[in-house]
């Protein structure tokens, strides 16, 4: 068994190649011999050559020719692969950004239908502790404030939405803790004893006395390792006063703040958004209610 080369001036060359031979294995006598040349690199010179291998035995010999030929690259199956390739990254996209821009309503679905109810055996007596600026609260430049939205939002929506329509117990200072007694005190037990903590700022808020309820929290928090989780809700535009605890400015940094731009009377697309996200922050509660508000 030989391996010959011709090359375009049809001179003649041996080129020496690995042999190996078996016996065979079905009853005759003699073997079966392969010879194999490899070549280490394909030139162009390569391309015009012709590659003979022959065979002789006793009964008569082979021969076999051939040439080789460059791999054409197949355009067709490279622009099909392209496109899919290009589809399937905007499709990735287009999933990636409806998870960005519906991320709260995707959450809201699965805790609906999936999540657990995480009130129950946690020992806690409120859904959400509600401070709230007061009419006894002192603040700066009064005649700027003629009506106390914060209170209203406090006792009057909150129950409404949160209570009403998604089975949430809220602690509501002024109407659900007695007079007298040790109020910072009993503030103190409250907020313990709720899973969260619903802070409705405004600038009657962060320069009243109301805002040691907020610090309270936060050492709370702190004290609880996470269980008690804080949510704060900007009612309008305020000004941090330079007499404002460090803990309470940093809290004010860290936390996120969900802003309100609704109409305290009217309940448009724009509240809706915010009312999912106050859901969101709340506590995974079986509803007796509507999922739309």
């Amino acid at each position: 068994m030989t391996w010959r080369v011709l090359n375009p001036e049809f001179k003649e060359e041996h080129i020496e190649g690995r042999e190996h031979c078996l016996n065979f294995s079905n009853g005759l006598k003699g073997y079966e011999c392969l010879i194999t040349k490899t070549l280490e690199r394909v030139t162009n010179n390569d391309l015009q050559k012709i590659f003979q291998c022959s065979a002789q035995n006793a009964v008569g010999n082979v021969t076999t020719t051939f040439k080789l030929s460059k791999r054409e690259t197949d355009v067709v199956f490279l622009r099909h692969t392209l496109a899919a390739s290009v589809i399937l990254l905007l499709i990735i996209l287009m999933c990636a950004g409806a998870v960005y821009v519906y991320w709260i309503e995707i959450v809201l679905l699965y805790r609906h239908y999936l999540s657990k109810d995480e009130t129950i055996g946690d020992n806690k007596d409120f859904d959400a502790f509600i401070s709230y600026a007061t009419q006894t609260t002192e603040f700066m430049e009064e005649s700027s404030y003629d009506n106390y939205e914060e209170q209203r939002f406090a006792t009057l929506l909150l129950p409404s939405v949160l209570e009403d329509n998604y089975n949430y117990k809220l602690c509501i200072p002024e109407r659900d803790i007695l007079p007298g007694g040790a109020y910072v005190e009993d503030i103190a037990k409250i907020v313990k004893r709720s899973r969260r903590a619903i802070f409705i700022l405004s600038q009657r808020y962060v320069t009243g006395p109301n805002l040691f309820e907020l610090q309270a929290a936060i050492t709370c928090s702190l004290e609880e390792q996470e269980r008690l989780k804080l949510i704060l809700i900007k009612l309008e535009p305020f000004k941090e006063p330079d007499s404002i605890p460090h803990i309470v400015k940093r809290a004010l940094r860290a936390l996120p703040i969900v802003s309100w731009k609704g109409d305290l009377n009217s309940k448009s697309a724009h509240t809706a958004k915010f009312w999912k996200r106050i859901r969101y922050y709340m506590p995974v509660k079986k509803s007796r209610g509507n999922l739309k508000l």
